[in-house]
């Protein structure tokens, strides 16, 4: 576990200290690949949220934070779900740019995985944007392998 941060689940109510992070993912994404920007630009939190709270009703929903452990700043925040198909999916995590390399996401990624696991996961995946080789390289190192590529023909 990364030294100086601490990790809590926290419940669907309490998502919205992290809402000021998602904006940052969001805005992150925008900037990295114009395809992905096209759908970023117009979501707004409050959206996301919803569709992440239509799996708390089964309990297949889990939010986790990091804070800085002097201070209690956050600096970082994973969700995952599980479909009714029990397939696990990280499906939201960021990492502020200065608490990046520091053993983070690997650490949110563990901890996903470990909850796939108990609640008897048979299939786990991640989307990652096309243009982010950092992404990519962190779930490689966790076993996961590219299968598939999605490609779209966006409207301008």
């Amino acid at each position: 576990m990364p030294d100086g941060i601490e990790f809590a689940e926290i419940t669907p109510d309490q998502l919205d200290v992290a809402r000021f992070l998602w904006e940052e993912l969001r805005d992150h994404h925008a900037a990295m690949d114009w395809a992905f920007a096209h759908e970023m630009n117009g979501m707004e939190f409050e959206e996301r949220k919803q569709g992440w709270l239509q799996f708390e009703a089964d309990g297949l929903l889990r939010i986790e934070i990091a804070t800085v452990s002097e201070g209690n700043q956050l600096v970082g925040y994973c969700v995952s779900k599980i479909d009714n198909a029990a397939v696990g999916e990280i499906d939201s995590m960021y990492v502020t740019p200065a608490s990046r390399r520091q053993g983070i996401a690997g650490e949110f990624v563990r901890r996903s995985l470990a909850w796939f696991k108990e609640s008897g996961v048979w299939c786990k995946r991640v989307v990652v944007a096309a243009d982010n080789p950092e992404a990519t390289a962190l779930y490689e190192k966790f076993g996961f392998l590219r299968r598939t590529i999605t490609m779209q023909l966006l409207d301008e």
